[in-house]
């Protein structure tokens, strides 16, 4: 008819939602989930004091988080990437983070090194302009 799907209710797409949907209900998955999210967060505000001049606010729930800046933080992820780290900035003023549910700790650790390097960066920038 008029109406397909690619993946719609064949077996191996509905066998891969099962999946996911029993880990998602798996309450050692969401305790996980919530440490790693509290893990970052105590990162992220340990940045938030080095970089007071720059970051006003850490802020989000769980794993989604977010930083206000005190200023256009537009170019930041370009520098970012560079470092090998992807976020983005949104309003102008807000790097926003969306790792995997399935991020370990070592790689949140690995992301706040960059994070902090690009931030230095940043800030060094500025201070030539």
């Amino acid at each position: 008819g008029s109406h397909g799907s690619t993946f719609g209710g064949n077996p191996v797409a509905c066998a891969g939602a099962c999946a996911v949907v029993d880990i998602l209900f798996d309450e050692d998955f969401l305790a996980e989930v919530q440490h790693k999210g509290e893990y970052f967060w105590k990162k992220l505000l340990a940045l938030k004091e080095e970089f007071a001049d720059l970051i006003t606010e850490v802020r989000g729930p769980g794993l989604m988080l977010g930083l206000q800046l005190t200023c256009d933080g537009t170019d930041i992820p370009v520098i970012g990437r560079k470092h090998g780290l992807l976020f983005n900035c949104t309003a102008q003023t807000v790097l926003r983070f969306l790792p995997p549910l399935t991020t370990p700790i070592e790689l949140i650790d690995e992301a706040v090194q960059k994070l902090r390097a690009t931030l230095v960066e940043f800030q060094s920038r500025q201070h030539q302009a």
